[in-house]
């Protein structure tokens, strides 16, 4: 991942789990692990001359770092509202190699796997697969959606009352080509294989780290 892209990258996980401050310009990154907030860091890093540091609070791990210059520079490309705005987030207009790195910072950041099973004809048990990215912002679910339609991967929204919104595909051969797209570092499949095979091992799902988090957002 070249430096544009991972810039990219970084600015999808702070519009999924992240904060920029207006008072003194502090970029922060929450993470469910120590070791991929040590991952984060790095990458912070590569952008900035100021220090780059972690902590433990709330039960999560938050990266951040204070830049003026970082932080405007979310905020002006990557429309990154300042504070706690996050239900006006919408798509950055990049070009698509840029897009999909952004998405794949807001999947790694506020997107799941499942596994599902089905009980079909005969009683015979199916498996599939659930891609869920969640976010309180509509807007930006549907400009995702929008967008993704042009690779014929088609995911639904769901709104419920109570719950953040949500958008889910679930068709096996829309799910395998999404995680081809779309650059992800940490919510891959284990193995995904090659074209054509009927079943893969989607990894862990994530819901209980993105229930820490959004409790540290708060």
């Amino acid at each position: 991942m070249n430096d544009i892209y991972r810039l990219a990258y970084l600015a999808g996980l702070i519009a999924a789990d992240g904060h920029i401050s207006g008072k003194d310009y502090t970029v922060t990154i929450y993470v469910g692990s120590l070791e991929r907030a040590k991952d984060i860091k790095g990458m912070l890093e590569g952008y900035t001359d100021n220090r780059v540091s972690i902590r433990f609070h709330n039960n999560v791990y938050e990266v951040y770092v204070t830049d003026k210059q970082l932080a405007t520079h979310f905020v002006n490309r990557y429309k990154i509202p300042v504070g706690r705005k996050y239900d006006k987030l919408e798509l950055p207009k990049l070009d698509d190699a840029e897009l999909n790195s952004f998405i794949a910072g807001l999947f790694d950041g506020d997107g799941s796997i499942y596994k599902r099973k089905h009980i079909a004809e005969n009683n015979v048990i199916k498996t599939y697969y659930e891609v869920k990215l969640k976010s309180r912002s509509t807007k930006l679910l549907k400009q995702v959606i929008s967008y993704l339609e042009k690779y014929n991967i088609c995911f639904k929204l769901k709104t419920y009352e109570s719950m953040t919104p949500y958008i889910v595909l679930s068709r096996m051969e829309q799910v395998m080509r999404f995680f081809k797209i779309i650059p992800l570092k940490y919510k891959r499949p284990r193995d995904l294989p090659p074209h054509g095979a009927k079943s893969y091992n989607p990894g862990r799902t994530t819901s209980g780290e993105g229930a820490r988090l959004e409790r540290a957002r708060r």
